[in-house]
C-alpha cells in the first residue's frame, strides 16, 4: 500500500512539473531569447532521458519511475517541437507538430509496449489527423465529402488500434477500451442528418451495421460486458439523437403520435427481450446445478449466468430511458401544439407527471419492474420539466418525491436519473434565488457534502446498503463537478482573491481525495479524483485570470514539493516500501533495448537541430517580402497566445480586383491542393499577388511564394506569429503588415511584425 502511495506522489509530481514546463515556454517569457528557449527544452528533455537510464541502472528499486521518466522525455521532445513553432511562428496546432511528435512516440510505445505512450499516441493520431484536414478546427467552410473523408479516416485508426488489442497484436486493454469509445462517438457524429446531410442514408446504414456487429460479436463470439455496455450505451445516444433530428424536421402532431407508438414499441421490446434473457438465466441456473465442479464446467456456467444478469440490467436500464424521454417528449409536444404553451400548461403537466405516471408507476413495479420502471421515469421527467415553469410552491411537492425516490426506488439506473434532475432543477432555482452562480455552485457542493457525510457516517437511517452506496458515489461526482465549475467564475462576478480561494481549495481537496482514495483503496474515489485533477491542469491552461508565467512557476514549484514530500515518505518507510518492490517484477526498458532508445532520442535532438538550423537560415538568406494583414487572437493548445494573420493575398476572388479574375471557389482547386504565386512589390513596397506560378521566368523585383488552398481562402504557413501573454490585443491595434522572408524553395517565415 506504501509503495503505491509513493508511485502516486512521483506520478502527480512529475506531471505537475511537465504542466509547468508547458505553461512556461507557453507563456513566452521575452525575457529569454530565442536560443535560450531552445537550449532550455533541449537541456530538459535530456534530462529527462538521462534520469530514466540513471534510474534504471543505479534505482533499480525504482524502475517504474525510470518508465515514467522515460514518458516525460517523449513530452519534452513534444514541448520543444511545441517551442520551435513559437519561435519561428510556424503552424498553432499544425498537424506537423503533433504528425513529428506522434513518429518516436510511436516508437517507444513498440520498443517498450508501456501503456501511456500507447494512449499518447492514440491522442497524437487524432490530432495530426484533425488539424490536417481542419487546420482552423472547424467544419463550417469545407464540403460534406472531404468533413467525411477526414472522420472515415479518424474511425480507420480507432478501428485499427481496437482490432490490434484484440488480436493480442498490442497489448493495451486501455487503448482498446478508449478507441472503441472514440470510434462510437465519431459514428454517432458522423450520422448526425445536420452535419453531413449529403450522405446520411450511407453513414446511418453503415452505423446501423456496426451497431449490430457489435452486439454479435460480444453476445455470442467474445462475451465482454464492458463492450456490450458501451454498444448498449451508443445504440441509445445515437437513437435518442435520431429522435431529435426526426422531431426538429417533421414538428406536428402526427409525427408525435407516431414517436408515442414507438415509444411504446420499445418498452414491449424491453419486456420481451428480458424476459427471454431471465428465461436463459433460468435455464443456466439449472444446469449449474446439475454440473461437478471437477470439470470446470460449473464455474463455466456460473459466470454466463451472471453475464446474464448483466445484460439483462444493461437492457432494462437503457430501454428505460430511451422510451422514457421519447415518450415524455412527445407527449407535451403533442399537447402543447394542439392546445396551448408550456409555461401556460406547467401545472397540468407537473401533476400529470405525478399522478398518471409516477404513482401509477410505483404500484406496477410490483407487478413488472419494467413497465413499471418506465412509468416511473416518464413522470419524475415530466414533472422536472413542468416545475421549472410552474409557481415556486409546487417544488416543494416536487422535492418531496424526489427524495422519496431516492430513498426507495431500487433500480440504479433510476436514482442516477433522479439525481441528475435534482441538480438541473436545484440549479435553475437557486439561480433565480440567489443572481450569483457562485453561490449556486456553493450551495450544491453543501448539499452534496451533506449526503455523503450521511451515507458514510450515518448508515444506520438507510436499510439497504446499495442504496447508500448509490447515494454517496453520485454525491461525490456531483460535488466534485461543481466544485470544478466554481473555479471557472471569475470577475466581475466574484472577486480576484475569491477566485484564487475557490481554486486553491479545490486542487487542495481534489489531491487529498486522490491519496486518501489510494490509501483505503477505494477505487471509485481515487479514479474520480484522478480525472478531475488532471481535468484541472488542462483547462487551467485556458484561464486568463491567472497569467501562463504565474500559473508555470506555482506548478513547477508544486512538483517540486510533490516530489520532496514523496522521497522524504519513502525513506520514512523504506523498510516497508522496500520490501513490496523486491518481491514485484517489472521489466527495464533500457535492458537489451538501450542503442535502440538512443537511436531515437538522437532522431529527436537531430530533427530538432535541422528545424532550427532551416529556421535560421530562411531568416538569414530569405527575400524579404512585406505583406498587409489583418489579425485575431486565440491561444495555441501548447505554443501559447499568438494572433492568426490573414494577409490580403489570402483571399483571390474575383471581385478583388487585384486579383485574377476567372477563380471560383471549390471549382478550380480542390482542399489541401498546393499552388505557388508570384508576389510582386506596389508603389508602398506592399508585395501583391501577381499571378500563379507555373514555371515561368519572373522579374527581377518578383518572389515565388508556397502556398495551399484551404477551406476558403489561400493559407503559406505565415498565418500565426506568436506574441508574450496579454500582448495580442495590442498586436491587433497597431500591426498593420508582416515582414516575412522567403526561402529559396519558396517557403516562409515571419521576421517581424510592424504598423508601417
Amino acid at each position: 500500500m506504501k509503495e503505491k502511495l509513493v508511485r502516486l506522489g512521483y506520478i502527480l509530481g512529475i506531471a505537475l512539473m511537465l504542466a509547468g514546463l508547458i505553461y512556461f515556454f507557453a507563456a513566452n517569457w521575452p525575457e529569454f531569447d530565442r536560443y535560450t528557449k531552445l537550449a532550455l527544452s533541449v537541456g530538459i528533455m535530456l534530462l529527462f532521458y538521462s534520469l530514466s537510464l540513471l534510474f534504471s541502472k543505479v534505482f533499480q528499486q525504482h524502475l517504474f519511475l525510470s518508465k515514467l521518466l522515460l514518458f516525460a522525455g517523449s513530452v519534452g521532445f513534444g514541448i520543444g517541437v511545441a517551442l520551435i513553432g513559437q519561435i519561428y511562428n510556424s503552424h498553432a496546432n499544425s498537424y506537423t507538430l503533433f504528425g513529428i511528435w506522434l513518429i518516436p512516440v510511436l516508437l517507444f510505445a513498440w520498443v517498450t509496449r508501456y501503456q501511456p505512450f500507447y494512449i499518447l499516441s492514440l491522442i497524437l493520431a487524432h490530432l495530426t489527423i484533425w488539424f490536417y484536414f481542419f487546420p482552423e478546427s472547424n467544419t463550417f467552410s469545407y464540403p460534406d465529402s472531404y468533413i467525411l473523408k477526414a472522420i472515415m479516416l479518424l474511425i480507420l485508426i480507432n478501428v485499427g488500434s481496437f482490432l490490434a488489442s484484440e488480436k493480442k497484436i498490442i497489448d493495451s486493454p486501455i487503448l482498446k477500451g478508449l478507441s472503441f469509445i472514440i470510434g462510437h462517438v465519431l459514428f454517432i457524429w458522423m450520422s448526425m442528418r445536420f452535419f453531413l446531410e449529403e450522405y446520411v442514408w450511407q453513414t446511418n446504414s453503415v452505423y446501423i451495421a456496426v451497431l449490430a456487429g457489435c452486439f454479435y460479436y460480444f453476445l455470442k463470439v467474445r462475451q465482454q460486458n464492458f463492450y456490450i455496455t458501451v454498444t448498449g450505451i451508443a445504440t441509445t445516444v445515437y437513437l435518442i439523437v435520431k429522435y431529435i433530428e426526426i422531431i426538429i424536421e417533421h414538428f406536428g402532431p402526427m409525427i408525435f403520435v407516431i414517436t408515442l407508438l414507438l415509444g411504446a414499441l420499445v418498452i414491449y421490446l424491453n419486456v420481451y427481450i428480458v424476459k427471454r434473457l431471465k428465461a436463459r438465466q433460468r435455464t443456466l441456473q439449472a444446469e449449474t446445478e446439475a454440473m461437478l465442479d471437477e470439470d470446470g464446467s460449473r464455474s463455466v456456467a456460473i459466470s454466463k449466468t451472471r453475464q446474464m444478469l448483466s445484460w439483462q440490467n444493461l437492457s432494462t436500464i437503457l430501454f428505460t430511458v430511451l422510451s422514457s424521454i421519447v415518450i415524455t417528449s412527445s407527449i407535451i409536444f403533442l399537447i402543447t401544439d394542439t392546445i396551448s404553451a408550456f409555461d401556460d400548461m406547467a401545472v397540468f403537466f407537473f401533476f400529470m407527471g405525478l399522478l398518471l405516471f409516477l404513482v401509477p408507476g410505483v404500484y406496477v413495479s410490483g407487478r413488472n419492474d419494467i413497465i413499471g420502471g418506465t412509468m416511473i421515469c416518464i413522470g419524475y421527467i415530466m414533472s422536472s420539466a413542468a416545475v421549472l415553469a410552474a409557481p415556486d410552491r409546487y417544488l416543494v411537492i416536487w422535492a418531496i418525491f424526489i427524495v422519496l425516490g431516492l430513498l426507495k426506488v431500487a433500480n440504479h439506473g433510476i436514482r442516477m436519473l433522479l439525481f441528475g434532475l435534482f441538480h438541473i432543477v436545484a440549479g435553475f432555482k437557486l439561480d433565480e434565488l440567489l443572481r450569483e452562480f457562485d453561490l449556486v455552485c456553493i450551495t450544491l457542493i453543501a448539499v452534496n457534502v451533506v449526503i455523503i457525510l450521511l451515507t458514510r457516517f450515518k448508515r444506520q437511517w438507510l436499510s439497504d446498503d446499495k442504496v447508500a452506496r448509490s447515494l454517496y458515489r453520485n454525491s461525490v461526482f456531483y460535488g466534485l463537478l461543481f466544485f470544478f465549475i466554481l473555479t471557472f467564475i471569475e470577475a466581475p462576478y466574484i472577486s480576484e482573491w475569491t477566485y484564487y480561494v475557490y481554486n486553491v481549495l479545490f486542487f487542495v481537496g481534489v489531491t487529498a481525495l486522490v491519496f486518501w482514495g489510494q490509501q483505503q483503496e477505494r477505487s471509485y474515489e481515487l479514479r474520480i479524483g484522478l480525472a478531475f485533477w488532471f481535468a484541472f491542469l488542462f483547462y487551467k491552461y485556458y484561464d486568463l485570470v491567472w497569467q501562463l508565467l504565474h500559473k508555470s512557476l506555482a506548478l513547477l514549484i508544486l512538483g517540486l514539493i510533490f516530489l520532496a514530500v514523496t522521497r522524504w515518505f519513502e525513506q520514512r518507510n523504506s523498510r516497508d516500501v522496500g520490501m513490496v518492490q523486491e518481491n514485484s517484477h517489472q521489466d527495464c526498458f533500457w535492458s537489451g533495448k538501450m542503442l535502440t532508445i538512443l537511436l531515437i532520442i538522437v532522431v529527436q535532438v537531430a530533427f530538432m537541430g535541422y528545424q532550427v538550423g532551416t529556421s535560421e537560415q530562411a531568416l538569414v538568406h530569405g527575400k524579404p517580402v512585406k505583406l498587409e494583414l489583418v489579425p485575431l487572437d486565440p491561444r495555441s493548445i501548447m505554443q501559447g497566445d499568438y494572433v492568426i494573420l490573414n494577409y490580403t493575398i489570402s483571399q483571390l476572388f474575383a471581385e478583388n480586383g487585384q486579383q485574377f479574375p476567372d477563380f471560383v471557389m471549390g471549382e478550380e482547386w480542390s482542399h489541401g491542393q498546393t499552388v505557388q504565386i508570384v508576389l510582386t512589390p506596389d508603389e508602398q513596397g506592399v508585395h501583391q499577388f501577381k499571378e500563379m506560378y507555373e514555371g515561368q521566368e519572373i522579374g527581377p523585383m518578383d518572389v515565388v511564394m508556397n502556398g495551399k488552398y484551404q477551406g476558403w481562402r489561400f493559407i503559406y504557413g505565415i498565418e500565426n506569429y506568436y506574441v508574450p501573454e496579454g500582448t495580442g490585443g495590442e498586436v491587433e491595434r497597431t500591426m498593420k503588415y508582416a515582414y516575412v522572408r522567403v526561402a529559396a524553395n519558396g517557403n516562409a517565415i515571419i521576421e517581424r511584425l510592424s504598423d508601417q
